[in-house]
C-alpha cells in the first residue's frame, strides 16, 4: 500500500462513487479502479461493497480507513 492509493480509498469513500472520485483527483476512472482492485487484492479482502447507488465501504474497509488516517 502507497499513499496515493490511501488518498484514493479516502476519496471513493467520500464520493460514493469511483467515477466521481476519478474526476476530482484528477486520474481516469479505468485507473482508479485497477489501483483499489490491486490494493484489495495485496490486503486479501475487499474494501468497498458495489451496490446500486454507488460503493459503500465494508467493515474492513471502515476498519482500515480508521486504522490508515489520522484524526486531528
Amino acid at each position: 500500500m502507497n499513499i496515493q492509493q490511501l488518498t484514493y480509498i479516502v476519496e471513493i469513500a467520500k464520493c460514493n462513487s469511483i467515477s466521481r472520485a476519478a474526476e476530482y483527483l484528477f486520474v481516469s476512472q479505468p485507473a482508479l479502479s485497477q489501483q483499489i482492485r490491486n490494493l484489495e487484492k495485496e490486503l486479501g479482502y475487499c474494501v468497498f461493497r458495489r451496490t446500486r447507488k454507488g460503493l459503500e465501504l465494508t467493515e474492513k474497509g471502515n476498519l482500515f480507513i480508521f486504522k490508515n488516517t489520522i484524526k486531528i
